[in-house]
């Protein structure tokens, strides 16, 4: 059996993947588009990367097959608009994975294009959810039943012991 590993990250707000934005400009009279992410999306994937190389310094990334696991707790902020309180529109689970898929790229696996299955669940996602990103990578493309039970184990005692973890900064070895 493939060793599952398991990485955490507490206090980035989990954010969706969002379509690139496209400007158009001239060179020598001729017009020309210019593609970006978005800055929020940048900049999300930039604290993912910066997290886990804080963290996890010597982790090489996985060459080869990969089986990866995303659990997501997301704040939805409220803030003042023009018309009163606004809250930020809820993200789902597909535009939560691509952004950090993207973000793990070179980090946790060589490739995406190794990533021979993926699975995402939005544990909690309201204005007073802590955020939390918990990460199960297993090397190789078999996903057993043993790994799913330690998965569901894990996510149990997460639940009971997530108000802390942003605060405390526990590893996910300290959940178990």
């Amino acid at each position: 059996m493939n060793e599952e590993i398991w990485f955490d990250i507490a206090g980035i707000n989990p954010e969706p993947w969002t379509s690139p934005e496209v400007s158009v400009g001239r060179k020598d009279g001729k017009m020309f588009p210019t593609v970006y992410k978005s800055p929020g999306l940048a900049a999300y994937q930039n604290a993912i990367r910066e997290d886990l190389d804080y963290y996890h310094p010597n982790f090489p990334p996985i060459v080869g097959e990969v089986t990866l696991n995303f659990y997501f707790w997301r704040q939805l902020p409220d803030y003042a608009g023009d018309r009163g309180k606004v809250r930020k529109h809820q993200a789902d689970a597909t535009n939560l994975q691509k952004a950090l898929e993207d973000a793990l790229q070179g980090i946790l696996f060589a490739n995406d294009r190794d990533v021979q299955t993926i699975k995402s669940q939005i544990m909690s996602q309201d204005s007073y959810t802590e955020p939390l990103i918990l990460i199960q990578l297993i090397p190789g493309a078999t996903y057993t039943r043993e790994a799913q039970v330690r998965a569901d184990k894990l996510l149990i005692l997460a639940r009971d012991r997530h108000p802390a973890a942003a605060s405390d900064r526990p590893g996910v070895e300290d959940l178990f």
